[in-house]
């Protein structure tokens, strides 16, 4: 079983955060990845040695499932936007996942590029709670 550390080049950019793992189907084989992959894992895939695959979120991190979601397959490229995107927020919260979810899954921003200064531009309002009755109370309290 190969880790991103046999198959990564030197220097290849690293994942700050946890993202959950991923599943993955290899074009070459024609056959499904039979090992659960880590963010980095699919960063650092090689498709020219190891053959052209895709990859999603096994879901362990709703989160990033839900950004994922409407797209369906997660590049190398967008874990390390979103990576980049989360420094750039000071964490990897729920709040923050909210936020990107809803700038590129609603507004339709394009993950590449989107900057923390466009996703509090959005003004999302979250509101966490227990039970639906705190929830609606604290959203009455911070809207009026």
């Amino acid at each position: 079983m190969e880790s991103c550390s046999d198959i990564c080049p030197t220097g290849a950019p690293e994942i700050t955060f946890n993202l959950g793992t991923f599943e993955g189907f290899n074009f070459r084989t024609q056959s499904a990845i039979l090992r659960t992959l880590t963010a980095a894992d699919v960063v650092g895939w090689d498709h020219d040695r190891q053959g052209e695959a895709e990859f999603w979120p096994a879901g362990d991190r709703p989160e990033v499932a839900l950004l994922f979601k409407n797209k369906g397959t997660v590049t190398g490229p967008e874990l390390l936007e979103l990576d980049r995107l989360l420094t750039e927020m000071r964490g990897d919260s729920v709040e923050n996942f909210l936020w990107i979810h809803y700038v590129v899954n609603t507004c339709g921003a394009a993950l590449e590029g989107l900057t923390r200064n466009v996703v509090e531009d959005a003004n999302l309002e979250i509101f966490l709670g227990s039970d639906f009755i705190e929830l609606r109370e604290e959203a009455a309290y911070s809207l009026f």
